[in-house]
């Protein structure tokens, strides 16, 4: 262990993002190409192997277009130039949004449906959530809690449209089986379990569709929700947290 700043392997210059999840992380360079390391138990690190990394190792097909990161608990989804969407790791509750549960993927595999037109993704524990750049939400994956918020409360291996946010949506923030997501006007909408009220909207009621956070009907710039709290930050620099 660290206890204070060190240079990361091979990537102490060139970093143009990077994502940290449950043991592992990843960092995309200037040149696009995308390197993971730590846990690789469920092949989340995407290299072929299920051997863990103490150093940065180049994430297979990903050695260049990569535009975006994120790492959840035991998977890893990236989108790559165009907007096309590669998953790997665990699928183990249909995370991967290829039509399998109880599988793992050891290096990125494509979506699918998520092939074009993909503007953010955020990976959770279990579920995996999207906006294309038409605004439209999707999610995949666990649903036990209903934080795929299409109302089902059933496990989804493909993505499917968030009730009441499409066309609409900004960005989206998904964890342990919560999700939350900004509206083209502002405002927070969140779903999923609400036992800590980590959907602030002043229950402790679980949403299987988005419900808007309370008090934050508009001005909200950015959301992070982090399993049983949840923060956001307002355009006037103000921080407002729940859970």
């Amino acid at each position: 262990s660290q206890n204070s700043p060190v240079p990361v392997g091979s990537l102490s210059s060139g970093v143009a993002a990077i994502s940290v999840g449950y043991r592992h992380a990843c960092a995309i360079k200037t040149n696009g190409a995308l390197y993971c390391w730590g846990n690789n138990n469920y092949g989340q690190i995407g290299i072929g192997t299920t051997n863990i990394q103490d150093i940065p190792k180049a994430v297979t097909y990903m050695s260049s277009g990569t535009t975006q990161v994120d790492t959840g608990w035991f998977h890893t989804c990236a989108i790559k130039t165009g907007g096309s969407v590669y998953c790997w790791g665990s699928s183990s509750w249909g995370e991967l949004g290829i039509g399998t549960t109880g599988t793992s993927e050891l290096v990125p595999v494509l979506l699918p449906s998520m092939n074009s037109g993909v503007a953010t993704i955020s990976a959770g524990n279990g579920h995996t959530c999207a906006i294309k750049e038409d605004g439209s939400a999707w999610c995949w994956g666990r649903n036990n809690s209903g934080q795929l918020g299409d109302g089902s409360g059933v496990t989804q291996t493909s993505p499917v449209l968030v009730s009441s946010l499409s066309m609409d949506a900004t960005s989206i923030s998904a964890d342990d089986e919560v999700t939350c997501a900004i509206k083209t006007d502002g405002s927070a909408w969140c779903w999923g379990n609400n036992f800590y009220g980590q959907l602030g909207d002043n229950t402790t009621i679980e949403r299987d569709t988005p419900i808007q956070v309370d008090g934050l009907s508009s001005e909200v710039s950015s959301l992070l929700t982090s399993g049983n709290h949840t923060c956001a930050i307002k355009k006037d620099g103000t921080l407002w947290c729940w859970g």
